[in-house]
């Protein structure tokens, strides 16, 4: 398997698991409960790279996504780029 080095994930064997900030992203969104779907439509990411990225985890979002993600959850990202344990607030 080709690595794409300009969007590094951390590889396990040969699986890619989402990233830090990725994962508290998803765990952020599964909490409120938000639909995938219509988060798609907002923000212009395919569905299929959201539930890639989001539920099964196998890839982290790239910085455009990371940032259009944040603007619908109306969060800063510096939110979700370090963990302070309040993510939720």
């Amino acid at each position: 398997m080709k690595v794409n080095k300009q969007f590094p994930a951390h590889q396990k064997g040969m699986k890619y698991f989402a990233d830090a900030e990725t994962n508290r992203v998803a765990d952020y969104i599964q909490k409120l409960g938000i639909k995938y779907t219509c988060m798609a439509r907002v923000t212009g990411i395919p569905e299929g790279i959201l539930r890639r990225s989001l539920i099964k985890r196998e890839r982290s979002l790239r910085a455009g996504e990371f940032l259009a993600v944040c603007q619908f959850l109306e969060r800063e990202p510096l939110d979700f780029a370090r963990d302070t344990g309040q993510t939720g607030a």
